[in-house]
């Protein structure tokens, strides 16, 4: 089961890590030369929208694919990767607003309260995955997207005082989080149907991709 898990985290993260984290190295850079407060807010907020817009897609898009994905691409042996993948898939939504807030926070010196917010994280995943794994593994793995989704509504609380409107901030990206939950219902609604045609797990993931982007 650790195993399992261990392979759907690697997947799941693939988002946060080869995208967020990149962008968020670009971030501390750019903010440190934005001395005006006013330019700097409004500078965060156009990066909170950029980064919802690329990697919402990916995230959701993979939780919505990973059934199939996993059947296309694993042996059956490693078949309950997929439900891991789904679950754990949300993680990658709540990332990159890390990503962005600890960014602004090394830059404006913050650093005591980054260390806070990382330790309340730790705190919220494992508390969350504790409380959860009465019920099974995969709910388990719903703790870690809870804990991120947690630490992620402390992160952007923990901008109030300088000035910036949590509802400003999560108002930027709600637009792409809205059409991906829309993209991603379709293409799970799609799959039982796909699956009732007798189609290959290649031509259904090939499928569930283009109308996904569709």
């Amino acid at each position: 089961t650790t195993g399992l898990y261990n392979q759907a985290y690697r997947l799941a993260d693939l988002p946060a890590t080869q995208i967020g984290e990149q962008f968020g190295d670009v971030l501390v850079p750019s903010f440190a030369r934005v001395e005006d407060k006013e330019q700097r807010k409004t500078a965060v907020l156009r990066a909170a929208g950029i980064l919802a817009l690329v990697v919402f897609p990916l995230a959701i898009g993979l939780g919505a694919i990973s059934l199939t994905l996993v059947e296309a691409f694993y042996p059956p042996s490693y078949a309950g990767v997929g439900p891991f993948l789904a679950v754990l898939a949300v993680l990658s939504v709540f990332r990159p607003i890390g990503v962005l807030v600890m960014g602004y926070l090394q830059v404006v010196g913050r650093t005591l309260a980054y260390m806070w917010l990382d330790l309340l994280k730790v705190v919220t995943i494992i508390g969350s995955m504790f409380v959860l794994s009465r019920f099974g593994p995969v709910w388990a793995c719903a703790g870690v997207g809870i804990g991120f989704g947690l630490n992620a509504i402390q992160m952007v609380w923990a901008m109030k005082p300088d000035g910036y409107s949590p509802v400003a901030l999560l108002k930027t990206m709600a637009p792409p989080l809205v059409a991906c939950g829309l993209m991603g219902l379709t293409v799970v609604a799609i799959r039982g149907p796909l699956i009732g045609l007798g189609l290959s797990p290649w031509l259904r993931l090939v499928i569930e991709v283009a109308v996904g982007g569709i």
